[in-house]
């Protein structure tokens, strides 16, 4: 075994694969090649003029297509308010955020919790609401603040789903809550 391992080890190691083993690797490789092209020209299609955008946000759309969590999650608030060069798609937002949010980003997992409540780039979906809500308190584990805030909109959305004709009132206590996140109302004042 000690042999295998320095032979290994040595520079002059060269792997006996067969034709088979060369020929499987390589359509793999081709797979993951085509993968990946495919998410980039994804997002790159969703921009449209990418040639036009600015350095920072071509950077941000690189590490979006490299699946980060963090970078999917900004550029899906870039269509959500239409900033920095990128038009605004909320359809588009929903689908960025919730690949990030399914990622493990619990503030996307937030937002994408709010914008199927009020059925921004989507029909209202209260149940997916719910879920979303969900996915960010297991994932806010540290953060008592955000869970406290998460329990108390889960426990009002169950109960909304459970007597619908509370669901006018019930909405606009939630919304109190989402200081911090996106809302239409900032976006319609910087359009006047």
């Amino acid at each position: 075994r000690n042999n295998l391992v320095s032979s290994m080890q040595s520079s002059d190691y060269k792997p006996n694969f067969t034709d088979n083993d060369i020929q499987y690797m390589t359509k793999i490789k081709a797979l993951l090649n085509f993968e990946s092209g495919y998410q980039k020209s994804e997002i790159m299609n969703m921009v449209g003029d990418y040639d036009s955008l600015d350095e920072d946000v071509k950077s941000i759309i690189y590490y979006a297509t490299k699946n980060d969590p963090n970078y999917l999650e900004t550029i899906g608030i870039l269509f959500l308010k239409g900033e920095r060069g990128i038009t605004k798609d909320e359809e588009n937002a929903l689908i960025l955020l919730k690949k990030a949010a399914d990622l493990g980003c619990a503030s996307a997992a937030k937002m994408v919790a709010k914008l199927y409540r009020e059925g921004i780039g989507t029909k209202k979906d209260l149940m997916a609401a719910l879920s979303y809500n969900k996915k960010a308190l297991i994932l806010f584990k540290d953060d008592e603040f955000e869970k406290d805030i998460l329990n108390q909109r889960i426990t009002e959305l169950e109960n909304l789903m459970e007597d619908p004709k509370a669901e006018k009132v019930e909405i606009e206590k939630l919304n109190e809550f989402d200081d911090d996140e996106y809302d239409e109302s900032d976006n319609e004042e910087n359009n006047d």
